[in-house]
């Protein structure tokens, strides 16, 4: 029998609310000893992450130079650069799966979709 991620899961979650501010995201993640959290709607649902990755830009002045010609990419690091709330740091949508999904269908979307962290929904 394969294992399932609720086998796996972490069950205590620290989310944010996407109105969150810069600081208390950082807060959040230092208390929690987390290097990426949830961001919630005012109704609960998760509609992105935040992870440390999103945050270092602000340290990159680099990022903040105006280039005439800039990809989507480009576009999406300065605005999380100048980002002061959790909802204009997020990558979104997020990446979720449901916590009957086996771990190796988790581990192969997680490669697929490029991402570190994948909430249970």
């Amino acid at each position: 029998m394969s294992r399932t991620v609720a086998d796996v899961m972490t069950r205590t979650v620290v989310v944010v609310p996407g109105s969150a501010p810069f600081k208390q995201v950082v807060r959040a993640m230092r208390e929690y000893r987390v290097s990426a959290l949830p961001v919630t709607d005012p109704d609960g649902l998760i509609v992105g992450v935040v992870s440390e990755a999103d945050m270092i830009l602000r340290e990159d002045p680099a990022v903040l130079e105006p280039h005439f010609f800039q990809g989507h990419t480009r576009r999406d690091e300065r605005r999380k650069a100048e980002a002061l709330v959790a909802r204009d740091l997020m990558t979104a949508p997020p990446v979720t799966v449901g916590p009957q999904a086996s771990v190796a269908d988790a581990a192969r979307l997680m490669h697929e979709r490029r991402v570190k962290r994948l909430p249970v929904v």
